[in-house]
């Protein structure tokens, strides 16, 4: 069996409150036409996105699955690196969604050209603005 999906930890965490009629915002870097690929994928799934557009492409990744022993593999490309004004308009917007929000989980890796930093960055940032919310963390370095 073969199959494509949109996943990746923002992405797959996103639509666990979509199932509980709650409302989710998918907030990421998307490039070329792996990128599209995905937006077109969660709108046929009516997922909520908004993406920073960057040169590059989407990193993809394989996942293999041995259906005798379930022993899973995954092989990762690298994916595009996110220049500093992309990173300063990603934060632009993940401050104007936080005001939105009760909730954020930061999930995933730091792309190429961020510093491992970027994410804590985002996190004091969310802590200052959330009212009484939470903030989720599960962020791998580069």
């Amino acid at each position: 069996q073969t199959g494509v999906s949109a996943g990746g930890k923002g992405i797959n965490v996103s639509r666990a409150p979509q199932k509980l009629q709650l409302k989710s915002l998918v907030l990421g870097i998307e490039a070329g036409i792996t990128g599209q690929r995905i937006k077109e994928i969660l709108n046929q799934e009516k997922t909520p996105y908004c993406f920073i557009k960057v040169p590059g492409e989407t990193r993809k990744s394989l996942t293999t699955i041995n259906l005798q022993t379930s022993q899973i593999e995954r092989v990762f490309e690298k994916g595009p690196k996110v220049s500093v004004p992309q990173q300063k308009l990603f934060l632009k917007k993940f401050k104007a969604f936080l005001s939105s929000s009760s909730w954020v989980v930061l999930s995933g890796r730091a792309a190429e050209g961020m510093a491992d930093s970027f994410a804590g960055t985002l996190i004091a940032t969310a802590e200052k603005k959330l009212a009484a919310g939470e903030v989720v963390l599960r962020y791998l370095g580069s």
